[in-house]
């Protein structure tokens, strides 16, 4: 949602950037239910297929499958990653609880 707003501010006061901005939302990046860690931006920059990484379960066995990523059920074959970046900025949520029991 962050990177949503960013895009939205930018619009709203008619700014034109340089460059394209992208907004990405990566999945399993700490690796809390499927393996490897970094599933998503694996597959971005080419270290994991994408097909082998759809299919990896979970400890109960649930796979990863390409329902799980995509509305409709299918993952997109858009050529994934393969374009250069010229700048990356992360917005991470995981010390949320830990920022709010110190009021931060």
């Amino acid at each position: 949602m962050a990177g949503l707003e960013v895009i939205r501010t930018l619009n709203d006061h008619k700014i034109r950037t340089e460059a394209p901005i992208e907004v990405a939302v990566w999945t399993n990046e700490e690796g809390s239910r499927f393996t490897p860690v970094m599933m998503g931006s694996g597959v971005f920059v080419g270290a994991f297929p994408l097909d082998s990484t759809l299919q990896r379960a979970d400890l109960e066995g649930v796979d990863g499958g390409p329902r799980r990523w995509s509305r409709s059920g299918t993952p997109e074959r858009k050529k994934i990653g393969g374009r250069p970046v010229g700048a990356y900025f992360e917005r991470t949520s995981n010390k949320g609880p830990i920022l709010e029991d110190t009021r931060r």
